[in-house]
């Protein structure tokens, strides 16, 4: 039987984490919110969107580099750089799952064309939602191989699983968020 990383997370995340990531279920320490470190406490330990917490946080607007991407069974699946666009810095990694269904055939394409940090995106569409973290965790630099970050062996990197649904309790996404250095 295959190792769960978060119970309730889509499988098919789970198997893009592991496999196209490379990042292995063991890699995960789940830890308790009000155990991060500062500033990571304040910038995941509460229930809204990274977008708007990391665009407050860093005085710029971000925006997405995607390192990869795939459709599953109707889940648009990326992992991303999450970037401000003041001074390109490198603010979050993440990786999440998207329920194409839940948006109209021109927000797919919108979603698709992976420019758009995903909260921003939700914002601009004006479709309410609700955040809801699922669990915080640290990993190691090292599990992050396709990443610049796997050279600072040891480092310690602070993230949370985040379940987005809309107000009416519908998923539309599931979301890894790793905050970068110095904010871990």
């Amino acid at each position: 039987m295959d190792e769960v990383i978060v119970k309730g997370m889509p499988e098919a995340l789970r198997y893009f984490i592991v496999s196209d990531c490379g990042i292995p279920v063991s890699a995960f320490h789940i830890i308790q919110g009000e155990d991060l470190p500062e500033p990571a406490n304040q910038l995941l330990n509460h229930p809204v969107d990274m977008t708007s917490t990391l665009e407050k946080y860093h005085g710029s607007k971000l925006y997405v580099d995607c390192l990869r991407r795939e459709i599953s069974r109707r889940v648009y699946l990326r992992e991303v750089f999450l970037k401000a666009q003041k001074d390109d810095a490198i603010v979050e990694y993440g990786v999440i799952a998207i329920v194409l269904d839940s948006f109209s055939d021109d927000q797919q394409k919108v979603i698709q064309a992976a420019k758009i940090p995903f909260g921003g995106l939700l914002h601009d569409f004006k479709i309410e939602f609700k955040s809801a973290p699922v669990c915080y965790f640290s990993i190691s630099a090292e599990f992050l191989k396709d990443t610049p970050f796997r050279k600072l062996k040891g480092e310690l990197f602070c993230g949370r699983f985040n379940q987005l649904s809309k107000i009416s309790g519908e998923s539309i996404a599931w979301i890894m968020e790793i905050l970068t250095p110095p904010f871990h």
